[in-house]
């Protein structure tokens, strides 16, 4: 019996089906060298699921596509994630690698052909920031990732991509209560399995001023700058790869002000202000 109101996509509802159960470990390790700021820290998780419920999909002629739940044979999965930072004192800089990925095997039925799919998703990134910050902080990285899904019938729906990101922080205090800060992110998306490769830059800033003993706070800041006005996300599920744009609303300035009820200067606090009233011009 149909449980929903979409006639070219019904979903059954299964009597029959038996709850999943999944197993896991999970393994912590993490190192700091207290004399040489160096530390390292790394999470293994692996997980075994019996009786996994997926949805099995029958497409007929006129292209309706019924969905029902089922159990399969066990699913498994393998995820990891590190990061190790330390400071290079040549350069004055703070060095971070950080990484892992995942890896499971999953089994799909489409058309009562049961397909055994294998998913991978390894990720690697190095991040850099100047170790002397009183006046000018600098932050910059690059991430790449990468999605393969292989099927063991249909072997030309197999699908990859890769993305590249690259990122900057930069904070200047100019002294007197002025201060600058921005941030960019550039984006490469590529085009192995989609239509065409994409890059997408956001680069947002603000220029701020402390008044009145650091009480009260005048920011002007400018949002997506180069008015890129869209946001890109790609996914990979068993049967599928997507594409998401979500439309922004382009570039934009938001005057604020912000006031300090608290005698407590924002070191004193930790960063975390107290309730404050604020007003906000477009």
């Amino acid at each position: 019996m149909s449980t929903t109101p979409d006639p070219l996509n019904p979903y059954q509802g299964n009597p029959a089906l038996k709850p999943e159960y999944a197993h896991s470990v999970n393994i912590r390790y993490s190192f700091f060298d207290n004399f040489n700021f160096r530390n390292f820290f790394a999470f293994l998780n692996l997980r075994y699921t019996k009786d996994k419920i997926i949805t099995a999909q029958t497409i007929n002629n006129n292209l309706i596509t019924t969905s029902l739940p089922i159990n399969t044979n066990n699913q498994q999965n393998a995820s990891l994630n590190f990061t190790y930072s330390s400071p290079i004192r040549a350069l004055k800089v703070k060095a971070r690698v950080f990484g892992g990925g995942s890896v499971t095997q999953s089994i799909n039925f489409v058309n009562t052909i049961e397909n055994e799919v294998i998913t991978l998703s390894p990720r690697m990134g190095l991040e850099l920031e100047n170790t002397n910050n009183k006046y000018i902080s600098l932050m910059a990285a690059y991430e790449a990732s990468y999605s393969e899904n292989q099927y063991s019938v249909n072997t030309t729906q197999n699908a990859s991509y890769l993305t590249h990101v690259l990122r900057s922080n930069l904070l200047l205090n100019f002294g007197k209560g002025w201060n600058l800060d921005s941030d960019i992110n550039h984006t490469i998306y590529t085009g192995e399995t989609f239509a065409e490769a994409v890059d997408l830059t956001l680069f947002n800033a603000s220029l701020s001023k402390r008044l009145f003993n650091d009480r009260l706070t005048a920011k002007l800041r400018a949002a997506d700058i180069f008015n890129a006005g869209q946001g890109i996300s790609r996914s990979a599920g068993d049967t599928y790869v997507e594409e998401v744009t979500t439309n922004g609303i382009g570039r934009y300035f938001l005057f604020s002000l912000t006031y300090r009820l608290s005698g407590f200067s924002p070191n004193q606090t930790g960063g975390q202000g107290p309730p404050r009233m604020m007003m906000i011009r477009n």
